[in-house]
């Protein structure tokens, strides 16, 4: 599938759906492990959109479809808090902003559907079997260590660097 289809589907479940599920497979040559994001939170529900890392293309949409779910509803995902009731069970998500200078390498798609880098993204962490987040010692889950790679330093969007990027060249 080319990339022009590949973004006239994300349009049109946007229309259709209100987001759109976006997964890239691992790259072993290039170093990536398979991520999966939306596209349409932020114009639809007017929250962040999510990304994950890690996970196979059908367990990854059925978080997202749960995530995308609880949002219509009304549930906001607030950054560095754990949050129940996403992965089902007891096992709680957390969210860290996504580094605004990874956008590029991660939401191209996204990019190209909002014609802009201006909309907010936020990395979904989930814990180990003992509980613990990625951004805690002794984490297990070692594919989920490359998130820690993009999530930003700063403990917010960072604006500033949204506003000075308007628009794709």
């Amino acid at each position: 599938m080319s990339f022009d289809d590949i973004l006239k589907k994300a349009k049109t479940d946007i229309t259709t759906y209100g987001w759109s599920f976006m997964y890239v497979d691992t790259n072993q040559e290039q170093g990536i492990e398979s991520f999966s994001y939306t596209i349409g939170f932020e114009k639809t529900y007017n929250h962040p959109e999510i990304i994950t890392f890690g996970l196979p293309a059908e367990p990854a949409h059925g978080i997202l479809s749960a995530t995308a779910a609880a949002i219509k509803d009304g549930e906001k995902m607030p950054l560095h808090e754990p949050i129940e009731n996403i992965l089902g069970g007891d096992l709680k998500v957390m969210f860290k902003p996504l580094d605004h200078n990874c956008y590029k390498d991660y939401l191209s798609v996204a990019i190209e559907a909002y014609q802009t880098t201006r909309f907010r993204t936020q990395v979904m962490l989930w814990p180990d079997k003992e509980g613990k987040f990625p951004t805690e010692n002794e984490y297990s889950i070692l594919v989920q260590r490359h998130a820690l790679k993009v999530i930003s330093a700063s403990e917010d969007f960072d604006i500033s660097t949204l506003e000075k990027d308007k628009h794709l060249h």
